[in-house]
């Protein structure tokens, strides 16, 4: 990690992140379970962190209101994506994980994935959306 990161010589060792593929009022909510809970909706460009104890932690994601959005019409697709002629999106979680990362793809409402969590080591999910057109 690079000197002067926001991550670094952080107590936090769970993280969650939010980025829109377009900028606007688009709101994930994050639950995170395991040995300590929390929910939290994160608004466009944020992130939460959890200073936790070492275990495995259940990471959720629930995208209902950005797939109620998507599915008003061709302006909530672009409000959404970008532009109108996607068809349709899916939230993806970029995991990263004592220097190894994988990406979890959670489909179109969000969904679920465990993550383990070492002590004074940081677990990070970036969470965002991919458009598509079939």
């Amino acid at each position: 990690m690079a000197a002067g990161s926001a991550d670094a010589f952080t107590a936090k060792e769970l993280k969650a992140c939010w980025a829109a593929p377009v900028g606007g009022a688009l709101n994930l909510t994050v639950a995170v379970s395991g040995p300590q809970t929390g929910q939290r909706t994160l608004p466009n460009g944020t992130c939460k962190a959890w200073d936790v104890p070492a275990g495995v932690y259940k990471f959720s994601a629930n995208a209902n209101a950005i797939r109620t959005i998507f599915d008003s019409g061709p302006a909530g697709r672009t409000s959404v994506c970008g532009n109108a002629a996607f068809t349709g999106f899916n939230v993806y979680a970029n995991v990263s994980r004592l220097k190894q990362s994988y990406t979890v793809t959670l489909g179109s409402n969000g969904g679920s994935f465990n993550v383990p969590v070492s002590k004074n080591k940081l677990t990070k999910a970036n969470f965002r959306i991919k458009c598509f057109t079939l």
